[in-house]
């Protein structure tokens, strides 16, 4: 079973996914690639899932918090979800280039699949895919857009 939530932040409104135990998604208002709502999803915004989440993601985003704990479940390929755990140890602040994220994976030749799975985060900023940039240090796509991204990074730099 699916539940949704949502809630108000300063980077526009969040929907968060939860399977009623750990977060499952977090998708903000035009996200892209776009997420097709499931009429079978079940709003639910009294699970403590999403009370945790919401409180510990608008905590971040006023730089009173460096990180999340929160359970997570991360719904993809195996190759997704190590592209995703090795973003989930970019430390706080820093940026990593998609190179390096492939090398570090093993897969020294897949910066254009580390680059696609990063576009599929499902748990934005949770999972921090706002950390990673290209080779040459550049800004590049991010499925919160790029003004989103920004922010984060400018937060996250103490800007």
């Amino acid at each position: 079973m699916q539940y949704f939530s949502t809630f108000n932040s300063s980077l526009g409104n969040i929907l968060c996914l939860s399977d009623g135990i750990s977060l499952t998604g977090i998708y903000f208002q035009n996200h892209k690639p776009c997420l097709v709502f499931d009429k079978s999803w079940i709003r639910n915004q009294k699970l403590k899932i999403f009370d945790v989440t919401k409180t510990q993601f608008l905590s971040f985003l006023t730089a009173k918090s460096k990180e999340f704990e929160i359970p997570l479940t991360y719904v993809g390929t195996k190759f997704q979800r190590s592209v995703w755990a090795a973003l989930s140890e970019i430390p706080y602040g820093q940026t990593v280039s998609y190179t390096e994220i492939a090398e570090e994976i093993g897969n020294a030749h897949g910066v254009r699949a580390v680059a696609s799975a990063i576009s599929r985060n499902p748990i934005s900023v949770v999972i921090p895919c706002h950390r990673g940039i290209s080779k040459k240090g550049s800004i590049s796509g991010y499925a919160g857009g790029i003004e989103r991204k920004l922010r984060l990074l400018k937060l996250e730099k103490g800007f």
